[in-house]
């Protein structure tokens, strides 16, 4: 078990509640932080439930940001907001970005501007940032799932991708693939 923790926001927390392969992430993670923010918008019954028993384990845990933290992340929002090439973020994927930043949590994301806050403003140069593609290739890496051939690797990835709905860039999943069997050879 590692004992890395992450925060996540909302648009992960949906789409990872669908995968049926989601307490894999138990594996990874020691715990994930739920921002307020996010358990708002989390209704999805599948989300719900799954936030609720995490939650009631103990596995996951509510974060409450100070008033310093907010304010933080409505400077971020606004900073992004000023710069046309990026896309833009809301509070929740602010809040987690500051919170990763403070103290090294791994910001899980579907939010291609949050993404972008890492690769491209130097203060957040230092967050890691993960979709579900890097949560999985990390998964894939450590074999913490019955994954032994590239055959399994894409299948698992597969999967994910149709019980979530949720379709990975193409040329994205192919260098996540080459990643792990690349790692794979190494170990």
């Amino acid at each position: 078990m590692s004992h890395s923790i992450a925060v996540a926001d909302t648009c992960f927390i949906l789409d990872w509640a669908s995968f049926s392969l989601r307490d894999l992430m138990r594996k990874v993670f020691s715990a994930v932080f739920l921002l307020e923010d996010v358990l708002a918008e989390v209704r999805s019954s599948p989300a719900v439930e799954w936030v609720a028993d995490n939650l009631a384990s103990g596995y996951f845990t509510l974060f409450t940001p100070s008033p310093d933290k907010r304010r933080e992340a409505e400077q971020l929002v606004e900073l992004v907001a000023t710069r046309p090439h990026m896309r833009r973020i809301e509070i929740p994927e602010a809040l987690c970005l500051t919170l990763g930043k403070q103290k090294g949590y791994i910001v899980l994301t579907e939010n291609t501007g949050a993404l972008m806050v890492a690769d491209m403003i130097q203060e957040y140069s230092a967050v890691k940032v993960w979709r579900a593609l890097e949560l999985l290739k990390e998964i894939a890496a450590r074999k913490l799932a019955a994954i032994q051939t590239r055959s399994q690797l894409l299948h698992l990835f597969q999967r994910y991708e149709h019980e979530t709905k949720h379709k990975f860039p193409r040329r994205d999943l192919e260098e996540a693939i080459r990643e792990v069997i690349e790692k794979w050879r190494g170990s």
